[in-house]
């Protein structure tokens, strides 16, 4: 339930949002493999420290094991998807460690952090076990290689600093198939110039949002607890705030809306909302800050809505520390520490408390109300000629969409129907799947679940959607 992007230059002078978007205008750690950095401010340079000839000779127990070597990110791999490379071809565990970033200018750089990679030194035990270490046994671990199953492990060491990392597993599935995200990040990084500072910013955005990904995960684990709310409870908000019930109304903009995210979200036939919604978040991407509830209300951006309830919601950690506030990219390495280590638990607990449940399923209504009202005034200003099922179609598709993304489909002047906005392109773009088509291809089954939702509206259901056929549905 996710960020924003900011269109620029020509796209802004025709195509024209038509809601405010939340976060910075930099696409950071986007899932696409984009990393909006300054190319002229060159960081972290290991060039002195990092050997960079062109021996193509891979790691051998006999010949490399007892080197450590730190790894250019710009020039030492090959690929993201499993981390091959000059130096880590045949490694069974590489090292990690987190530094800060110094001088971080959040207008230049990304993230606060920097992830240094190492080959270490591995040592091969009478047991058969391996002992890998770096600086000096500072960092070190022994394990069986055969035995490992897990991606990632922290090193004891009291920094909170180093971790372990199993190229064949780290940002793959149980199968090992890479995710998406590795995927999107390989094939970007390997578009990218060897040795540029760009090539090697896309390898430490990587790094650091696999690594997110998993520590979040963690942090989850047991959480939420207690029972969850459920679609009645949604619905008994939603008549309270209201007024009225939607079985009465079920043509109006607030009903189609609720309905749509409530089919998206509660994944019937499981009547419960989900657990996500309920226990702290981060959506790792570009600019997120802890976030929590259905619409996954962001605390690290300058949401109205969030910034109203972090207070009752997380009294005890991001309500009460301003670090916590912003988005994860920007927090030093203490804080991350601090967040994983003690706070982001406390978060969750404050979390499952009864009233912070209700509190959120509250919200959520309101939001709806508001939202439904809010993009009434916009379609009926931007498409007086539309007729009111047209324009109800586009701002419930709308409402959705920028409910799990938070990114506002933009109008495309003298547009004639729902269905061609949706399909609107940016004409500043190069991509073929770019500006509201691309953020309708990144929510296929929630705009799938839409369509079918219209039908089940007798004013609704002549809205003609049909160009979005061969898109969300494409032969086999």
């Amino acid at each position: 339930m996710r960020r924003s992007k900011v269109l620029s230059g020509a796209a802004a002078a025709l195509i024209l949002a038509l809601g405010a978007a939340s976060g910075a205008a930099a696409r950071c750690n986007s899932a696409d493999g984009v990393v909006a950095e300054d190319m002229r401010e060159a960081v972290a340079d290991l060039a002195d420290a990092t050997p960079v000839t062109d021996d193509p000779t891979p790691f051998d127990p006999g010949l490399r094991a007892a080197e450590t070597i730190p790894i250019d990110l710009s020039r030492d791999l090959t690929d993201l998807a499993g981390l091959p490379g000059r130096y880590t071809d045949g490694a069974p565990v590489l090292g990690l460690r987190i530094e800060n970033r110094p001088g971080f200018n959040p207008k230049t750089s990304c993230n606060a952090l920097i992830p240094v990679l190492y080959k270490p030194s591995i040592q091969t035990l009478a047991d058969g076990t391996l002992r890998a270490s770096v600086e000096d046994r500072r960092f070190q671990i022994t394990f069986d290689p055969k035995a490992v199953t897990a991606p990632w492990i922290q090193d004891a060491d009291r920094s909170g600093q180093f971790f372990w990392i199993f190229p064949s597993r780290f940002g793959a599935t149980a199968s090992r198939k890479p995710w998406p995200m590795t995927t999107a990040y390989a094939a970007r990084y390997q578009r990218l110039e060897r040795g540029s500072d760009a090539r090697r910013w896309v390898a430490e955005a990587y790094l650091l949002a696999a690594l997110r990904v998993y520590r979040r995960n963690a942090l989850n684990e047991g959480f939420p607890q207690g029972p969850l709310p459920t679609g009645d409870d949604l619905q008994a908000s939603l008549v309270a705030q209201l007024g009225y019930a939607c079985d009465d109304k079920p043509e109006d903009l607030v009903c189609v809306a609720h309905r749509l995210i409530e089919m998206n979200e509660t994944r019937p036939p499981n009547p419960e909302i989900s657990r996500d919604a309920f226990r702290i978040s981060d959506a790792i991407y570009e600019n997120s800050g802890p976030s929590a509830g259905i619409r996954q209300l962001d605390f690290g951006t300058d949401n109205a809505q969030a910034k109203a309830l972090v207070g009752k919601l997380l009294p005890e950690t991001v309500g009460r520390h301003a670090r916590y506030r912003q988005p994860v990219r920007k927090w030093d390495l203490n804080t991350v520490n601090r967040w994983y280590g003690r706070d982001g638990k406390r978060a969750n607990q404050e979390l499952s408390r009864p009233q912070d449940k209700a509190l959120l399923v509250e919200s959520h209504v309101a939001y709806i109300i508001d939202a439904a009202r809010t993009w009434e005034v916009r379609l009926a200003k931007a498409y007086p000629d539309w007729t009111p099922p047209e324009r109800t179609a586009l701002a419930m598709f709308a409402i959705d969409l920028e409910n799990v993304t938070g990114k506002a489909l933009a109008r495309t002047p003298d547009a004639a129907s729902a269905c061609e906005v949706m399909t609107a392109r940016n004409p500043a773009s190069k991509d073929a799947t770019s500006g509201n088509l691309a953020l309708v291809l990144s929510q296929k089954r929630r705009v799938r679940n839409g369509v079918a939702l219209l039908q089940t509206v007798p004013s609704l259901k002549d809205v003609d959607m049909s160009c979005l056929t061969p898109m969300l549905n494409p032969p086999a």
